[in-house]
Parts: C-alpha cells; structure tokens; sequence
C-alpha cells in the first residue's frame, strides 16, 4: 500500500466522505466521536500526509482551543491550512441576566474579553510564522466566523427548554435583545501584531448572536494583515432607539484629517423619523 504514489494516494482519500463538522478541532483532538478520516492516517505515512492534506486544510476553531492549535499545528501542518474560521467566545451569564439588557459593566468585561481573544489569535499565528515571510502557510483565509456567550440564543445548552417555557409565558428572557444596543470594540489595538500569512480576511458574521462589531475596530483587525488580497466585511447599522451609538461608530472609522469616504452599510428603513441621523 505505501508503495502508491502520494498524488493517487490523495486521489483514494479524496472519496473519504468528510462531515463540515469535522472541521473543528475537537475532531482533530478526537474529544468527539470518531471521525472517518484520521484512522486513514495510521496505515502509513503517505496516507498520513494524504489525511492530513483534508484534516487541516480548513479548521473550525474556538478562542477557548487555542493553546491546543498552537500545539497541533506544527510542521509541515502549518503549509496545509487555508481556511481558518475563528469563534470568539465571551463571558456567559446567569438565567436572571437574560431577561436584562447589557449593563455597562456586562460591555465592559467583553470588550476585554473580545480584545484578548483577537489579540491571542494573532499573536499566535504571528507565532506560529516565526520569522518568515509568510511562506510558511498556504494562502490563508482568516473568517472572524462568530461571536458569543455560552448563554446566547441557540449556544445554550437548555436552548429548546427555555424557548418553550419563554413562549408560554412561564420565563422571562429578552434572547439577543439582551445585547442589541452594545458594540464590541477592539481595545489596546497598537499592541495587535502584523500578520503575512493571511491572504484574505472575512468578518461577515451571519449566525442568529447578532453580536456587532464596531467598524473601526474591524478595520483595524484587516489593516494587521500585511499580505491581503481580499476583505469582507458585513457590519451592522441598525441602531434606532439611540441614534448617538450610531454616530459614534460611524465617526471611529474617520480621522480629521479624512477628506473623502465612502463605506455601503445594510441597514432597514426606520419608521420613526426622530431616530433619523442628520
């Protein structure tokens, strides 16, 4: 068997069916049930390369696993991925803060905790490329994938029960209302490192957390990326009840001395002309 060649050893394995779930990393730690492609990778070491080839060409990874990927990601590993989906996960909390809106404490503690996330992410892909050009890696795609607290809509572990009991009228529960007036912000941005490998950067959550991001401080994640080619982003307007959040949001991303910008926002018509920006 380890006499094939490695291209039609790759070509056999390509039939392998793969989950999109085993993508993240508790299938590659094998914390989740086994997966069909890593037992390949004990036959030989053509077909462990082969394996590996797929296993880590695109991983799912949460902001909790990152020592862990830091630790498997080594070698030649580092030149097979191209595609890194990036959970963010903040602080969660408590059943009575679900029927309440975010204090500004609550803001607070997940800036900091989004700002650490972010800045643990690049600094550990900027160590994982030592000191090279970037060459090390494939042309990699950064996707800022999500954004939550354990308690958030359907990440929660009693989700089914407590949507019932909310529909009868038996809980209270404000679900991502809770948080519809707080932005996440990226704080102590100069420390953030630069980046070569990333070739193209996304942030274009779309998941049911409708946790916002703000503009400036999306931008200042894409403008680390020395090498990229492409960037999406998907950020929120939809800010009514408190026109001054909105404002605030769209000034961060423009200094004085700006003379012309233009940024398309997606945003729904407001029935309630006062809450209109001037």
């Amino acid at each position: 068997m380890d006499n094939l060649p490695i291209e039609l050893i790759v070509y056999i394995t390509s039939f392998i069916e793969r989950e999109d779930d085993e993508s993240s990393l508790g299938w590659l730690m094998h914390e989740k049930p086994v997966s069909t492609l890593p037992p390949y990778a004990t036959i030989s070491r053509k077909w462990q390369l082969a394996i590996e080839s797929r296993t880590f060409r695109s991983i799912h990874l949460k902001s909790t696993e990152l020592s862990r990927f830091a630790q498997i990601l080594t070698g030649h590993r580092k030149r097979l991925l191209a595609h890194l989906a990036y959970d963010v996960v903040l602080p969660t909390y408590d059943d009575k803060a679900c029927a309440k809106f975010e204090t500004e404490q609550d803001k607070e503690r997940n800036n900091q905790a989004f700002t650490y996330a972010i800045h643990a992410l690049y600094q550990t892909l900027k160590s994982l490329e030592g000191r090279g050009t970037g060459t090390e890696f494939r042309a990699l795609t950064l996707d800022i994938h999500d954004i939550y607290a354990p308690m958030d809509g359907s990440y929660r572990e009693k989700y089914e029960e407590d949507k019932e009991q909310w529909a009868s009228g038996q809980r209270d529960d404000l679900w991502e209302h809770r948080y519809e007036h707080s932005i996440l912000r990226l704080l102590e941005h100069p420390e953030l490192p630069f980046l070569l490998s990333p070739s193209s950067f996304n942030l274009c959550m779309l998941s049911c957390t409708k946790r916002i991001i703000e503009p400036k401080s999306a931008l200042l994640m894409a403008r680390r990326l020395s090498n990229v080619h492409s960037i999406e982003l998907y950020l929120s307007d939809e800010e009514k009840k408190y026109p001054h959040i909105r404002q605030q949001s769209r000034y961060g991303i423009v200094n004085p001395s700006t003379h012309a910008f233009c940024m398309a926002y997606k945003s729904t018509p407001s029935t309630d002309y006062a809450a209109a920006l001037t």
